[in-house]
């Protein structure tokens, strides 16, 4: 197997942190991925600063790779990437080419673990993509607890944003069928 931890602290409010805030002045963010075979396991826990709880972000996933005709199938954390960005993409990821014709280009991955610690652009629950011929399906279920916020950002230091917490559920479900030939 392959293991792989990540660790970070850091005093966010030097010298003082704001009155405000229930926790301390750390950001906590901690990291750990499995690999052995066809399964990849990942949690990141995070922490911001200001935060009470040092479990104030748990993000879990485990993924199972090539087990035909099942491309891969993701239980917990997951991006699903359709549409060409007109739908449902991952934020942080574009293409670009000089050609302008065709300078979208088609990415057959569309299913990706989610291993950030970024704790608004994820969805969680379960997704899998699987081959039958030429055809590439795709289905996923979401649901997950979302705090009240025009702009989430995840952040849980004072009473006001603790109050606001995991208020919202958002439920999403759908797939893609692709043919390639």
């Amino acid at each position: 197997g392959n293991f792989s931890i990540k660790s970070r602290l850091k005093n966010q409010f030097f010298p003082k942190q704001p009155e405000s805030y229930k926790g301390d002045n750390y950001k906590l963010y901690n990291r750990l991925i499995a690999d052995v075979g066809k399964t990849r396991f990942s949690i990141v826990t995070e922490k911001d600063a200001g935060e009470e709880n040092y479990l104030d972000f748990i993000n879990l996933s485990l993924m199972i790779k090539d087990i035909y005709p099942i491309n891969k199938i993701i239980f917990g954390s997951y991006n699903v990437e359709f549409g060409e960005g007109l739908i449902l993409w991952s934020p942080f990821r574009t293409y670009k080419s000089s050609n302008e014709i065709f300078r979208i280009r088609s990415n057959k991955n569309n299913l990706n673990q989610y291993i950030g610690s970024n704790e608004t652009t994820f969805l969680s629950g379960a997704a899998s993509s699987f081959t039958f011929g030429d055809f590439y399906i795709t289905p996923f279920y979401s649901q997950r607890k979302l705090d009240v916020y025009k702009t989430p950002t995840g952040l849980h230091r004072t009473e006001n944003e603790i109050a606001k917490t995991n208020i919202n559920r958002e439920i999403l479900y759908g797939g893609m069928l692709n043919f390639f030939k």
